[in-house]
Order: C-alpha cells, then sequence, then structure tokens
C-alpha cells in the first residue's frame, strides 16, 4: 500500500502458502497488498516466525495495520493438521482481540475476515487418518462461524473441494482462480 491519499479501499491479506498464486492486483476501487508466508499458523507450535500472532504483533508489520481498511486472513490449514480445533478458535478469539484493542479502525464486522478452512488429506501423528483430519477441519470451521457471530467478523467461503487439492493439502495450480475470484468478488 502506498502512501499517497486515496478513495480506494486498502486489504491486507495475510495468508499462508494459499495466498501466493492468487496474482490479485490492486484497482481503482480497492489496493491489496498480501504477505503469504508457507507454514504460516494460527498457533505457535516450533517456529514463532510462522505464527500469525507473531506476525501480526511484529514492529515491521505495524504499518501494514495502520494503513489497511480491513483484514482478510486465508489460514487454516496448518494449523488443523497439527492442533485440535477447540484448540485454535481460542488463539483466534484472543488473535482478534488483541488486533481490535491495538487497531480499533479494525472493530466493525466487514473490516476482519477469515476464510474457513478447506479439505486437506494430508495428515501429522496428531490425526491418524483422513477422517479424523476431515472432522477435525470440519469441527474447525463451524467453531469459526459460532466465533464469527459471537465477537463479530466475517467469514468466507473459498469453495475449494476435495478435487481441486493437488497433493493433499494445496490447491492445484490450475485452480487458484476460484479463490482468487471468491475473493475479488468479496471486495
Amino acid at each position: 500500500m502506498n502512501n499517497q491519499p486515496s478513495s480506494s479501499m486498502n486489504f491486507l491479506i495475510v495468508s499462508d502458502s494459499h495466498g501466493r498464486y492468487l496474482g490479485l492486483r490492486d484497482t481503482a476501487s480497492y489496493n491489496v497488498v498480501t504477505h503469504a508466508v508457507s507454514g504460516l499458523s494460527w498457533l505457535y507450535n516450533r517456529k514463532r516466525n510462522l505464527c500469525a500472532t507473531t506476525l501480526l504483533s511484529s514492529v515491521e508489520f505495524r504499518p501494514y495495520l495502520l494503513q489497511a481498511n480491513a483484514i482478510f486472513f486465508s489460514i487454516g490449514t496448518n494449523s488443523v493438521r497439527a492442533n485440535k480445533a477447540r484448540e485454535i478458535i481460542p488463539q483466534i478469539q484472543q488473535l482478534i482481540f488483541d488486533l481490535r484493542q491495538k487497531f480499533p479502525h479494525f472493530n466493525e464486522r466487514e473490516k476482519i475476515t477469515i476464510a474457513l478452512c478447506f479439505p486437506c488429506f494430508k495428515e501429522l501423528p496428531q490425526f491418524k487418518d483422513e477422517f479424523n483430519l476431515m472432522f477435525n477441519i470440519n469441527l474447525y470451521n463451524e467453531q469459526l462461524k459460532i466465533l464469527s457471530d459471537q465477537i463479530n467478523f466475517s467469514i468466507i467461503d473459498l469453495r475449494i473441494t476435495g478435487n481441486h487439492i493437488a497433493d493433499g493439502i494445496h490447491v492445484h495450480r490450475h485452480f487458484n482462480y476460484i479463490i482468487r475470484n471468491t475473493i475479488i468478488d468479496y471486495f
């Protein structure tokens, strides 16, 4: 985002690796800055630099948060593969609380949007099989919907199905347009 005055909206997208190939461009009505970090997760596991809370609270990231009119999170796959939904949701709640405390311009519902997690078939030891992993993803999505009503933020379904997944975890490059178009329609 530039420092020039503008009547257009400034959107900040914080994403895991799925945000790398969106190809979103600024338009007359909005500007987009995408921060896509491979391995980004809601929770701090082993690498602090891959935790959304760490990223958002960093001094380097502050200018992006100050300039953004709205923030869009596309994070979840790395979290639900390694953690139970009931562990993730309180972390998201705390992150939103902290974000709004420091940046009150994100207090309105439409100022924070979180994408629902799409299917993933690449389990870790936490979930011993695909069924348990998908159960956790579905539970996460349901709890995220409830949380969005409780603390007033938006959610969006990026309309990715199991048929769009290439390697068990990543969206096949031929289907990135689905995510891009859904986000553009949302803006």
